[in-house]
């Protein structure tokens, strides 16, 4: 089998990023060698932005199936 490093064929990684953006990344389908197969996209994360809120936590079940596997699990 050949070096791994041989089969990568990924796009340059010191390439000069758009001024705008803080973060670029580059997302790839590759194969189980490691050989590129598919380049999937680019996505720029931009200076100042911030993170996305998590979510608030669903409230759980009310049903009373649910219920009583709850009440079990807590005993």
């Amino acid at each position: 089998m050949a070096n791994l490093r041989e089969q990568v064929d990924m796009t340059n990684a010191t390439t000069s990023r758009d001024p705008g953006f803080k973060m670029t990344l580059r997302v790839y389908t590759v194969d189980r060698y490691g050989a590129v197969t598919e380049e999937r996209g680019t996505v720029g994360i931009l200076y100042g932005t911030e993170p996305q809120p998590l979510m608030p936590p669903t409230q759980p079940c009310a049903c009373p199936s649910c219920r009583t596997e709850r009440s079990a699990e807590t005993r």
